[in-house]
């Protein structure tokens, strides 16, 4: 499966962008329309992470600038009656704060504002994550912007590598979260944030 994508931006359609990688190949990914993707000049060197969804008559592709997202996305659509177009219309229409907190907090109206989300959507949506949701991104049901803001990137490639490195030590999501930012900029590489992260936990 692709993890992710390296290359050359290219606008394409709304909704989706074209990275052309060094080979010259260039794949259609699907894309949020609130990304900061698309304030990139073309031909500007992107990294998207990206999730593949084959189905019988088609293979897509879905990125997101940040990791964060992309795990938020996994999880929508393990959601009964979310699929890869309406987690889209839902990360398209809220960014990761506000969706978060929407989730945590019970609040079904805040997330039946996505085109294509009603009611009933969004309620089956904060019964099936609001649990994994506090658990994973370390967010209380009372969260307002601040407390959240652990699940926004901290230092961009570093802190998301730093991040996967813990979770692959064995870590859970919230623990790494939880210790990287504790060390806020007191580090400028991914391997600086794992070491002081890691003095945090022991």
């Amino acid at each position: 499966m692709i993890k992710f994508l390296k290359g050359k931006f290219h606008p394409y359609t709304f909704g989706s962008v074209i990275v052309e990688t060094d080979s010259g190949i260039g794949f259609e990914v699907f894309v949020p329309s609130n990304s900061s993707v698309y304030k990139t000049l073309e031909g500007e060197d992107i990294k998207l992470y990206t999730e593949m969804v084959v189905k019988e008559d088609s293979m897509t592709l879905y990125g997101f600038s940040e990791f964060e997202s992309l795990d938020i996305f996994r999880m929508l659509i393990t959601v009964n009656g979310v699929g890869p177009k309406a987690a889209m219309s839902i990360m398209s229409t809220l960014n990761t704060g506000q969706l978060l907190t929407a989730i945590a907090g019970a609040d079904s109206k805040t997330i039946a504002t996505s085109p294509g989300i009603g009611k009933k959507t969004s309620e089956r949506l904060i019964l099936e994550l609001q649990d994994k949701i506090k658990k994973n991104f370390n967010v209380s049901d009372d969260a307002g912007m601040a407390d959240v803001a652990g699940v926004e990137v901290m230092a961009g490639s570093e802190f998301e590598q730093a991040v996967e490195a813990m979770m692959a030590l064995g870590y859970n999501r919230a623990e790494a979260m939880g210790a990287l930012e504790k060390v806020r900029g007191k580090a400028k590489t991914t391997e600086e944030y794992i070491r002081k992260a890691l003095g945090q936990l022991i």
